[in-house]
């Protein structure tokens, strides 16, 4: 992941952390839809958190973190 250098509006905020959740889904070899239905979310719910269209709490992004296998600190390094 590239590491960000300027401070990001909130929706530039959401589309990167969007695509690293993204990009670490498909490097655990889940599709969305398997991955949506192991966090018990829809699958339209996760698309939008990936395409950076909707807010999420912290508590989401721990969902999402063990179930990749990693911690919630991986997932918004660079973004930070």
């Amino acid at each position: 992941m590239t590491r960000i250098t300027k401070r990001m509006t909130p929706e530039e905020f959401r589309a990167a952390l969007g695509r690293h959740i993204a990009e670490l889904r498909r490097l655990h070899g889940s599709d969305q839809q398997t991955f949506a239905r192991k966090l018990h979310w829809s699958q339209s719910g996760l698309s939008r958190v990936e395409t950076g269209h909707s807010d999420i709490t912290i508590y989401r992004l721990q969902e999402i973190a063990v179930a990749l296998g990693t911690t919630v600190g991986n997932l918004l390094e660079g973004l930070i």
